[in-house]
């Protein structure tokens, strides 16, 4: 595992290199982002929270609907068991509460205490086959929460794709632009790098919609805190 790790590594930063090697030989100019200010970030975070919380919701239900049945049949004996057991507890506090009159009979005496020592077996049988059973599904359990992370991953991923591809990115959003919203500087007069960077903007942005509304509002909180530090620049 720790191979394949190394060599998905090493394959990674080649390809680093390779596309940061062609993008200098193809006079690529740095891009400005002219209309990155602390009230426009705000703006802009409000909304791909939103755009996110609606993603982790859809994911989330998604998600419960193909599961939820493997999740139930996967823990049905232990809940029937954790009922049953529920049932013979009540049971045991209810003979425990009985008042025996004095002087009662005998029998009568050993018939409760019987009852008592009976239900207590039971009891303790159950418990030990609850906890089995419990065993059993958490084992059972675990490739299933497995599955169930990696395909809310990949849903929330291309979710946050096809949203990101349909317009609402992040970095384009400070480019800038003329009164009509066309991109002006530079970067709009080198086609090719213009689209490199929508293409990065809009995997950007998809990745981060993946993260979850929670990840960009801690990004804003970060970012909003520097912003006294910032002025002070």
């Amino acid at each position: 595992m720790r191979k394949y790790q190394v060599v998905l590594y090493g394959l990674i930063l080649l390809a680093v290199f390779v596309v940061a090697v062609w993008a200098a030989f193809q006079d690529f100019v740095e891009v400005s982002l002219d209309q990155t200010k602390i009230e426009n970030i705000g703006i802009l975070f409000v909304t791909l929270i939103l755009v996110a919380a609606v993603i982790e919701r859809a994911v989330e239900v998604y998600i419960n609907n193909r599961y939820e049945p493997k999740e139930q049949e996967n823990a049905k004996q232990a809940n029937r068991l954790a009922q049953k057991l529920t049932l013979y507890e009540s049971a045991l506090e209810v003979e425990n509460s009985r008042i025996i009159a004095p002087g009662a009979d005998d029998s009568i005496n050993a018939a409760h205490d019987a009852e008592v020592t009976k239900l207590r077996k039971t009891i303790d049988t159950i418990r030990t086959d609850l906890l089995a059973a419990r065993d059993i599904a958490f084992e059972n359990g675990m490739p299933i929460t497995a599955m169930k992370t990696a395909e809310a991953a990949a849903a929330a991923t291309l979710l946050g794709l096809i949203a990101a591809s349909a317009g609402i990115r992040v970095l384009g959003q400070f480019l800038p632009t003329d009164a009509n919203g066309a991109i002006t500087g530079a970067l709009a007069e080198t086609d090719m790098q213009l689209q490199w960077f929508r293409i990065a903007d809009v995997m950007l942005t998809a990745l981060l919609l993946a993260g979850g509304a929670d990840g960009i509002h801690n990004l804003v909180k970060g970012v909003l805190g520097k912003k006294k530090e910032l002025a002070e620049l």
